[in-house]
């Protein structure tokens, strides 16, 4: 699920970014709080943060992205919306959140979290926090 989030925010950032643009993509690991039950090891989040220098979304379209399809429009076509309410439901499926920053023509910031496996638990525990930062030209 978390490679399906991803793919829905990083192609929204594709749609609405023109060619001189760049998308950015972080991924951090966030230590949980300590369990409530004794014995049981806290798993952490994954802290995912996309942003992008696209063309960004208002303020009357924020207030209902993650609720209802909403029609946009990128490069060349309108759009459905639903990226974005998909990675939403995805997010809350893993126990997380999302949250957005943009205004127009100022680009976005998509930031979420979920909770990690074991695996994504030890490979960030040793280190190997990750970025990426894909220039569109």
């Amino acid at each position: 699920m978390y490679k399906s989030i991803v793919y829905h925010l990083f192609n929204n950032s594709v749609k609405y970014s023109n060619f001189q643009g760049f998308i950015k993509i972080s991924v951090d690991y966030q230590q949980a709080r300590e369990s409530r039950d004794a014995g049981d090891e806290p798993l952490g989040f994954l802290v995912t943060t996309i942003s992008d220098s696209g063309s960004g979304i208002d303020q009357a379209t924020m207030r209902k992205i993650c609720q209802t399809l909403v029609e946009g429009r990128d490069r060349s076509r309108y759009t459905l919306g639903s990226g974005i309410k998909t990675a939403h439901e995805l997010c809350e499926w893993m126990n997380g959140g999302l949250v957005i920053f943009s205004e127009p023509d100022q680009g976005c910031v998509v930031k979420f979290k979920v909770a990690a496996s074991h695996k994504a638990t030890s490979i960030f525990k040793s280190g190997k926090n990750s970025t990426m930062r894909v220039d569109l030209h």
